[in-house]
C-alpha cells in the first residue's frame, strides 16, 4: 500500500508551522494508506479531521508530537478505520469534556 513520510521541517515556502501543511495534504489525499511522521512537534492550528481509512504512525514511538496548542481538538475521526500508532497527542482543547481519558497521551 502506498506510504508517505512527513518531515517535521517543512519547506520554507509552506505557510504555518513545520510539517502541518504536508500532514493535512497527505490526509486529504486518498493515495496514501500509511502516513509516517518523523520525530518532531507538529503544531496544529486546527484539528485534523480524518474521514477515511488511514494509518498515522510515528517512525520513532512517542517522538512525533501532535500538539493542539491548547486552542483546538487535535484529532477528530468522522469516518473510516483509523490506526494511530506511536504518536504523542497533547494540548488538545474542546469546549466540553466528553472523553477525558482521551485528551492527552501516547497512542
Amino acid at each position: 500500500m502506498p506510504c508517505v513520510t512527513i518531515p517535521w521541517e517543512a519547506p520554507s515556502e509552506s505557510p504555518g508551522p513545520p510539517g502541518r501543511a504536508e500532514l493535512e495534504g497527505a490526509l486529504e489525499s486518498s493515495s496514501y494508506h500509511t502516513i509516517l511522521l518523523l520525530p518532531g512537534r507538529y503544531l496544529l492550528t486546527e484539528m485534523l479531521d480524518i474521514a477515511r481509512d488511514v494509518t498515522l504512525r510515528a517512525t520513532v514511538a512517542g517522538e512525533a508530537v501532535l500538539d493542539g496548542q491548547n486552542t483546538s481538538r487535535v484529532v477528530y475521526i468522522s469516518s473510516g478505520t483509523i490506526v494511530l500508532n506511536g504518536l504523542n497527542i497533547t494540548r488538545g482543547f474542546i469546549d466540553h469534556v466528553c472523553c477525558p481519558a482521551l485528551m492527552n497521551g501516547v497512542v
